[in-house]
């Protein structure tokens, strides 16, 4: 990023879409390594993945189809939606208040905001993200470079993994074209925002990791606005390396409420402490915690029998370029990789429930572990109470913090 940061408008595009870039990059770097490792070792390897194919050597010409940009969500009666979410931190005392509010906006959601809004007695006004690009143009005239800007991009990032990769001309051309799609749909909604005459004074958010929460930010803060975001799911405490994590959530922020004093500390020692002085620094501020953290539940002593003991697995479906700032294994890869667990607490244990993470990534579809067995839908407060064992094969998620706070044995 610092390689290449030119203009404002760059600059920009860039912070916008830096989890889909990280994605998109990690994913393919991994091909590409996954034929070297098969090359140097003499082994046949052959995948229906087509920019496997075309980095292998084995097509001539490569579209990247695996990644179109996702059409915005659906805002269709949210109207309703919004009061109610509005209600939820004001109160009927101040839902007015809320409804007609305008300076300052929530464009995303998590339990840590709602319950510093209501312990602080304030009543912004909600409205989603995706509300401010509906008049978003199908296909307007783009004033960033994408080309260039994606030949840069690949270079810079061929360069950090020289060490690991032999950067082949088949790669630079699979990073390129795959980088083109999703730069230009960020740099539309970019110069849509840049082109909005009214936003907020001040807005407030859960993750960065919504590409639209973060154009809306960047945008506020060039206009001299405030941008404000709340913790999700103890993130910062596992992120082993700060840099993409800084990038993705705090550098399009002005300030940054996290749980707690000591997790104030972790982000200055882990996350700032990396990004030394080139970038701006957020405030960072601890708030009073995450209530639903408490779950207060009745303590059952584990079953004497070992195969009597109840597991919940809470098993992650992130799927795509919703994999950020870290990727996981890819999709068909890490369901495999489930169903082996599966299998395994099924033969050691006679109660096994599951509970796919997050809740609404597969909503409207079917979950492919659904055959194998049947999935637990009540609040997680609730499902905990008929199990003595939680088992997590993603560790960044609110759910693990919210069960070691009970008495349960977490694996």
């Amino acid at each position: 990023y610092l390689d290449i940061r030119q203009t404002e408008k760059i600059d920009k595009v860039l912070l916008a879409a830096s989890a889909q870039v990280s994605g998109l990059a990690r994913t393919l770097l991994e091909l590409a390594l996954l034929h070297q490792h098969a090359a140097e070792r003499g082994v046949s390897f052959s995948a229906s993945n087509s920019a496997y194919q075309f980095i292998a050597g084995e097509t001539t010409t490569f579209s990247p189809t695996l990644i179109s940009p996702p059409p915005l969500p659906s805002v269709r009666g949210s109207y309703s939606r919004r009061l109610a979410r509005m209600f939820s931190w004001s109160g009927p005392l101040r839902l007015i208040p809320a409804a007609i509010e305008r300076e300052e906006v929530v464009v995303s959601h998590n339990t840590l905001l709602i319950a510093e809004l209501r312990r602080n007695r304030r009543a912004p006004h909600y409205r989603y993200a995706q509300e401010y690009f509906i008049n978003l143009e199908a296909k307007p005239e783009v004033s960033v470079d994408i080309g260039d800007l994606a030949e840069d991009l690949t270079t810079v990032i061929l360069r950090s993994v020289a060490h690991l990769i032999e950067p082949s001309t088949r790669l630079r051309t699979a990073l390129t074209e795959t980088f083109k799609p999703t730069l230009t749909d960020t740099a539309r909604k970019t110069q849509h925002a840049s082109h909005l005459r009214t936003l907020p004074k001040k807005i407030l958010g859960g993750s960065g990791g919504s590409m639209l929460g973060r154009i809306l930010g960047l945008e506020v803060l060039s206009r001299g606005g405030d941008v404000t975001r709340f913790d999700h799911g103890g993130t910062p405490v596992t992120v082993p390396q700060g840099i993409p994590y800084y990038l993705i959530e705090m550098l399009p922020t002005a300030r940054f409420i996290t749980f707690s004093n000591p997790a104030v500390k972790n982000l200055e020692s882990n996350v700032l402490g990396l990004s030394g002085t080139k970038f701006s620094m957020p405030k960072i501020q601890p708030g009073a915690g995450d209530p639903t953290f408490d779950i207060r539940l009745p303590s059952i002593p584990p079953p004497q029998d070992r195969r009597k003991i109840r597991v919940l697995y809470l098993n992650t479906a992130f799927r795509g370029i919703w994999q950020y700032p870290t990727p996981l294994l890819s999709d068909q890869v890490y369901l495999e990789f489930q169903l082996h667990v599966l299998s395994s607490l099924r033969r050691e244990f006679e109660t096994v429930a599951l509970r796919p993470h997050p809740e609404g990534m597969l909503r409207g579809y079917e979950h492919p572990l659904a055959e194998r067995l049947k999935v637990e839908t009540r609040p997680l407060s609730t499902a905990l109470q008929d199990c003595d064992e939680i088992v997590f094969d993603y560790r960044r998620t609110s759910s693990l913090w919210q069960t070691v706070c009970t008495d349960r044995g977490v694996v």
